[in-house]
C-alpha cells in the first residue's frame, strides 16, 4: 500500500471518529425505566453486525432492500412488526486493500404491542404505532492479509453507529453513538474450476453508551461457511457477543443469504434469526450492483 493511500484511509478513520462522537439522537431524556440493551430496544438499535469473511469488497457495490422484522419480546401471541428500506454501499479507497462501507435504514415504520411496550419498560402513554429515523454505520475495512495457496486471508473492520436514530423514549434507539472491531480471516476451499466453499471465523469487540454515563463492553465471535459459484452464492454464519452488564445484552444470532448473480446484478434474499437477548426474526428482499471501479478509474486516468 503506498504511503499516500495510509494518509488518506488515517485521515477517513478520525472523520468517520469525530462524526460519530460529535452527533447525539436526543438529549435529556428520562431512561428510568428502560434497559439500554440489544433485548429491550429496536431491531436497528444495536450493532448485530454481519462478519467479513475474510475478504473485503474491491468494488463499488451499491445496494438497495426492504426489510420486515418481526419481534417477539412480549411473548409468542403478542408479535411486533419493524419494516425499513435499507441500503448499502462500498467504496473501494484507491487501493484493493481499503473499503468504506456505510448502511442503515431509510427510515424505520414499527407496529408495537402493548405487551412489547411494557417488557420494554416503555410509558403507557407513548404511540405503538409510528415511524422514526434510522441508524447509520460507518466502516473501514482493511485487508491485512492476501490470501495465499496455504494461507488464509486477514482483515480488520473498524465500524462507528451514528446516533441518528429517533424515540429514545419508545426504545426503538438509544441516544448515543457505539462501535466495534472485527478480525476475520477465511479461505476458499476449490471443489471445481470456479466453484469453492469458503469457511471464515471472526472475533469482535463492541462498545456502547448504556445509561448513567456508563460504558458497556462486549466480546464476540462469529463463524461461516459459504458456497460460491458464478451463478450462485449461499452463505450460513452465526454470531454473538457478550456484554458485561449482563442485562441483556449477549444476543445470538444465526443468518443466512442467497445471492444470484446476473451479469453486474444480484437479487438476493436474506434471513436471520435471533435468540437469547435479540427476540427478532429478520427477513430481506434486495438487489445490488457491482463494477470494478479499480479497473475503470485505472483505465481512464492513463
Amino acid at each position: 500500500m503506498k504511503p499516500s493511500h495510509v494518509r488518506y484511509i488515517l485521515c477517513i478513520t478520525m472523520l468517520l471518529t469525530i462524526t460519530a462522537f460529535g452527533v447525539k439522537a436526543q438529549d435529556n431524556t428520562d431512561v428510568s425505566n428502560l434497559v439500554v440493551a440489544p433485548k429491550y430496544f429496536g431491531p436497528y438499535a444495536f450493532p448485530v453486525p454481519d462478519m467479513l469473511d475474510g475478504t473485503i469488497c474491491n468494488d463499488l457495490h451499491l445496494e438497495l432492500s426492504g426489510d420486515m422484522v418481526v419481534g417477539n419480546i412480549g411473548g409468542n401471541s403478542h408479535k411486533d412488526y419493524t419494516y425499513a428500506p435499507t441500503y448499502c454501499i462500498h467504496l473501494p479507497l484507491w487501493t484493493s486493500r481499503a473499503t468504506l462501507s456505510v448502511w442503515g435504514e431509510f427510515q424505520e415504520f414499527y407496529n408495537d404491542t402493548e405487551q412489547a411496550r411494557a417488557a420494554r419498560g416503555v410509558d403507557p402513554k407513548e404511540k405503538l404505532k409510528d415511524t422514526d429515523t434510522g441508524n447509520l454505520y460507518f466502516s473501514l475495512d482493511m485487508l491485512i492479509l492476501r490470501e495465499k495457496k496455504y494461507i488464509p486471508s486477514l482483515t480488520l473492520r473498524s465500524t462507528i453507529q451514528t446516533a441518528t436514530g429517533d424515540h429514545f423514549e419508545r426504545a426503538r434507539h438509544f441516544d448515543a453513538p457505539g462501535y466495534y472491531f472485527e478480525l476475520s480471516t477465511g479461505k476458499d476451499f476449490k471443489i471445481g474450476d470456479k466453484i469453492a466453499i469458503r469457511p471464515a471465523l471472526a472475533l469482535d469487540f463492541v462498545c456502547w453508551q448504556s445509561d448513567n454515563g456508563r460504558q458497556n463492553d462486549a466480546l464476540g465471535w462469529g463463524a461461516q461457511v459459504a458456497f460460491k459459484s458464478p451463478v450462485v452464492t449461499f452463505s450460513t454464519a452465526f454470531g454473538q457477543y457478550n456484554g458485561i452488564q449482563g442485562n441483556g445484552d449477549l444476543p445470538r444470532t444465526i443468518n443466512s443469504r442467497l445471492e444470484f448473480h446476473i451479469g453486474k446484478w444480484s437479487p438476493f434474499i436474506y434471513y436471520r434469526h435471533g435468540y437469547h437477548d435479540w427476540p427478532f426474526d429478520q427477513y430481506r428482499v434486495g438487489l445490488y450492483y457491482r463494477m470494478d471501479i479499480l479497473k475503470y478509474m485505472k483505465k481512464h486516468r492513463d
